[in-house]
């Protein structure tokens, strides 16, 4: 399982989706966001675009712990869908 610790912001969302999309690419299909203390839309983005790199590399990823305030950004944007679809089930 992949944690991101600390923060996902306009101003290391490039280097949080390097490493995020490393991390798919080295196997890691479990991202866990519980430990993500702040983020604004960068880090909604960040977390589509992995979504998107692990499903064009053939991964299923599973999205899991979402913050309250990233969730509400994702319904306020339409995209909590395609987030759901990556969460673990049950």
């Amino acid at each position: 399982m992949y944690s991101i610790p600390g923060a996902i912001t306009m101003t290391n969302a490039s280097q949080s989706l390097a490493d995020l999309c490393k991390a798919v690419d080295a196997g890691e299909t479990d991202i866990d966001l519980g430990s993500l203390a702040h983020s604004d839309s960068s880090a909604l983005a960040v977390v589509l675009a992995t979504i998107r790199h692990g499903q064009a590399s053939g991964k299923a990823l599973h999205v899991s712990a979402m913050p309250p305030a990233l969730q509400s950004l994702a319904k306020l944007y339409g995209v909590q869908d395609l987030i759901d679809a990556a969460a673990p089930p049950g």
